[in-house]
């Protein structure tokens, strides 16, 4: 491949992205990734395998370094953990829980917001909510898809405030 004329200029191989890839693959698929790894560690090539999330919780520096946390989870019992990466002495720091369900505090925090029981009922019944993210917006927002109301978690200057509450109402359709 290194001598195809097709191949010797990036442009080229750019072109052929597609081709060039499937092509590796199948060099690639011939022999182990210990094999591999062996060829480009004595060519001098920084390189790394591919894992699974099996192999990367089993892996032996995930571990020396205490990067795998499992947590319980009343739902769907033990989960592994990416770990606390900053690893410090005076303030150590831990992952105690999992990340909140899907609306999971939803209800408090738009009564915090100031609305009443009434309006956070009226807007539960029959909705189905879904978080989002956008590049417009900095920051993500869960979107009652039945109504077209979009909450903001962090919203930027161009959301508009509701009237009483200080609360940001993106889009109302």
């Amino acid at each position: 491949m290194i001598e195809d004329q097709r191949c010797l200029e990036p442009n080229d191989r750019k072109e052929r992205e597609e081709e060039l890839a499937e092509l590796v693959e199948e060099i690639l698929c011939q022999l182990t990734t210990a094999h591999w790894m062996e060829q480009l560690e004595a060519s001098s090539v920084v390189a790394g395998p591919i894992y699974d999330m099996e192999r990367v919780y089993g892996d032996e520096q995930v571990l020396a370094r205490e990067m795998k946390v499992t947590l319980d989870d009343p739902e769907r019992g033990d989960l592994n953990h990416i770990g606390n990466p900053l690893k410090l002495s005076a303030t150590p720091g831990s992952i105690r829980h999992r990340d909140p369900a899907l609306s999971q505090y939803s209800r408090e925090i738009l009564a915090r917001h100031g609305y009443s029981a009434a309006e956070i009922k009226g807007w539960w019944r029959g909705r189905r909510w879904q978080r989002f993210s956008c590049g417009e917006f900095p920051g993500s927002f869960e979107m009652d898809t039945s109504s077209g109301i979009q909450l903001a978690r962090e919203a930027d200057s161009s959301a508009r405030s509701h009237p009483s509450r200080g609360n940001r109402i993106l889009n109302q359709t």
